[in-house]
């Protein structure tokens, strides 16, 4: 293998404190024994990821500085709260959707450029969409980036920009303009047409299974 085992020290640091930290929110253990299996697991997948690791993230800049590697574990927690926050919020709101009786459900499509540079962040930005019920990630080619969207107000943290900043901040990367989106309604969506499945419906729209027992009872 040529060349050094790690490209970026501060780079790799900054990746195990991020897996560390994602060990200890799941395991939530202080035990001696926990936190030596966390940090094995988190150096070991260091060492093994940390030359693609630095490609996609900062193969064409310089590494972060040793004393921001603090501050950018910190935002790193801060989102994680803040999506976890976003997924719980918008779950709930589903579920409320779900069981209305009119569902305003009223399916959109998304298409906007991103201007996060790094292929990490964009990564991230549109994984971090579809965990967040109620919208999802359809493609992404480069910088564009196509979203659907069960209904529209559930993609007001992309338009407002909000969701991209937070990442932004993420990759020490400088801030985003709001989303400027080309809607699309969803195809094939035509609420004029009546349902098939409604037996009260006369003519081709009537339940066949009701009219032939309807028809048996009929006999004499």
């Amino acid at each position: 293998m040529n060349g050094p085992l790690v490209r970026h020290p501060r780079l790799a640091a900054l990746q195990f404190v991020a897996l560390f930290g994602f060990w200890m929110a799941l395991s939530w253990r202080l035990d001696p024994l926990y936190l030596a299996m966390g940090g094995t697991a988190a150096l070991v997948i260091t060492l093994a990821t940390q030359r693609i690791t630095s490609t996609i993230v900062h193969d064409d800049r310089v590494s972060p500085p040793l004393t921001r590697i603090p501050l950018l574990a910190w935002r790193f927690f801060a989102y994680t709260m803040w999506i976890l926050g976003r997924i719980v919020t918008a779950g709930f709101q589903m579920a409320r959707i779900i069981t209305s009786r009119t569902p305003p459900i009223d399916p959109v499509e998304l298409r906007f450029r991103t201007e996060l540079a790094s292929p990490m962040a964009r990564t991230v930005f549109t994984n971090s969409i579809t965990l967040v019920p109620g919208t999802l990630t359809v493609d992404l080619d480069g910088d564009m980036v196509v979203v659907h969207a069960l209904f529209p107000s559930a993609a007001d943290d992309l338009i407002s920009g909000e969701l991209q900043n937070r990442v932004a901040r993420l990759f020490d990367e400088p801030p985003q303009p709001p989303v400027e989106a080309t809607w699309i309604t969803s195809p094939g969506l035509d609420r004029s047409a009546p349902d098939p499945t409604d037996s009260s419906l006369g003519g081709p729209h009537a339940d066949p299974v009701a009219d032939d027992l309807d028809s048996w009872e009929d006999r004499p």
